[in-house]
């Protein structure tokens, strides 16, 4: 998710308000091979689940978000633009 989500996912509605990417079939979902290269690393593992990772909800997706939008502000701002609703 996170960077996926801002970057490569979209729904699409037609005029009438039909979703047209209501399946995984028509939802471009970001898989592993397009995913950048990253680490993750567990201070302290749990004994509770079987590979000791613990469950961080969506904590790690939200930063995402802000700091595409960020970026794309930062290389619009020399130019008088600024983004602010993706519309």
């Amino acid at each position: 998710m996170g960077i996926g989500g801002v970057l490569r996912e979209r729904v699409v509605y037609d005029s009438s308000g039909q979703n047209l990417t209501g399946s995984f079939m028509d939802y471009a979902m970001t898989t592993r091979p397009s995913c950048l290269r990253s680490t993750c690393t567990a201070c302290h593992a749990t004994t509770r689940t079987p590979t000791g990772g613990k469950g961080m909800s969506e904590g790690g997706v939200m930063g995402a978000i802000g700091a595409v939008t960020s970026a794309v502000n930062d290389a619009l701002a020399p130019f008088g633009w600024w983004r602010t609703a993706s519309r």
